[in-house]
């Protein structure tokens, strides 16, 4: 029953990352942790590994569209790599708590400005 329940959720997951570009993370880490009972470290990680292989599929479809803007992305993905490997070497020195709550703050200052933007 949970491999249907994972399978269910990874298609939603899925299809809402790649509307809203946002590499899933943000919707898969708390579905793992919080309703699947995977604990923050793992589903950080597996997370992790997801998100690679779902954005090559993702970016596949959007540079056919014609909607990659590489003047700006390939300026910041050397950056990006060496704040992930960084962030990746702190993050596994937390405890799961902490980390949780990071996250989760994280989120809601997101959503803040997200609504007070719009």
């Amino acid at each position: 029953m949970l491999i249907v329940i994972a399978a269910i959720l990874g298609l939603l997951i899925g299809m809402t990352a790649s509307m809203l570009g946002i590499g899933g993370g943000v919707v898969k880490v708390p579905i793992m942790n919080l309703l699947l009972g995977i604990p923050i470290h793992n589903s950080i990680a597996t997370s992790a590994l997801m998100i690679v292989i779902t954005t090559l599929a993702g970016s596949a479809t959007h540079i056919v569209m014609g909607g990659v803007r590489y003047d700006i992305g390939l300026w910041l993905t050397p950056s990006v790599i060496l704040g992930s490997y960084l962030g990746t070497k702190i993050s596994v020195k937390l405890k799961g708590v902490l980390l949780s709550r990071i996250f989760s703050i994280l989120l809601v200052f997101i959503a803040v400005r997200m609504i007070l933007s719009t």
